[in-house]
């Protein structure tokens, strides 16, 4: 997969994703509560955690990496490592990926929230 441009190298899970722009912000921790047949239900907490916003634009050929991506995300907590950096406990919250007919890329935007651990 390429990423466009220059950016953070994101290692998650083994894997290095490439990103243009990688965001740090200390907001409230996403408490976790499993839900009766499966899934999980995710409420702001009051306490401090770790939210990472990451954007990039992609080459068409790669919007399925980082689909999949998305979705495993969204399942379970990950560690992300950006620069060197460790940041655990981290879940997908939102994630979209998109391109307008005719455009060269696609952008991928990104939003990781710290969850209880």
């Amino acid at each position: 997969m390429t990423a466009v441009g220059v950016g953070s190298a994101v290692v998650i899970g083994g894997v290095t994703y490439c990103f243009e722009t990688v965001r740090f912000s200390v907001t409230g921790k996403v408490e976790q509560t499993a839900l009766f047949g499966g899934g999980v239900y995710r409420a702001a907490a009051a306490a401090n955690g770790m939210t990472v916003f990451m954007r990039t634009r992609l080459h068409h050929s790669s919007v399925g990496t980082y689909l999949t991506l998305m979705k495993t995300l969204a399942n379970v907590k990950t560690t992300v490592t950006v620069e060197g950096n460790a940041y655990p406990n981290l879940v997908l919250t939102s994630g979209t990926v998109a391109s307008d007919e005719g455009e060269q890329y696609a952008v991928c935007e990104m939003v990781l929230a710290e969850v209880d651990s």
